[in-house]
């Protein structure tokens, strides 16, 4: 079952500059919790560069290809999983 409590909300606080978008690159090694289960208050954008990716978001399972976009909307819990190879990925907030 999900824990959906705030224990789970994302806390680290995020500083963006003149430019609206923040992009940060992650590689995870493959079969891997890429990211424990949180949310937070802003939408978030994942896209897969390289490997593939299994997306929870909420109670959905996706599975996202390289040239593919995920979107995990404010407020819902969500993690994600590295295929069996190395997963190479960017996440937009």
């Amino acid at each position: 079952m999900l824990d959906f409590s705030k224990n789970n909300q994302e806390l680290t606080p995020i500083t963006y500059s003149s430019v609206g978008i923040k992009i940060l690159p992650y590689s995870v090694e493959p079969n891997q919790e890429c990211f424990r289960i949180h949310w937070h208050d802003r939408m978030e954008f994942l896209r897969i560069h390289h490997g593939d990716m299994l997306a929870v978001h909420g109670a959905n399972t996706f599975h996202v290809a390289p040239g593919e976009i995920v979107l995990f909307p404010p407020k819902i819990p969500h993690h994600a999983f590295s295929g069996n190879e190395q997963l190479i990925y960017d996440v937009l907030m």
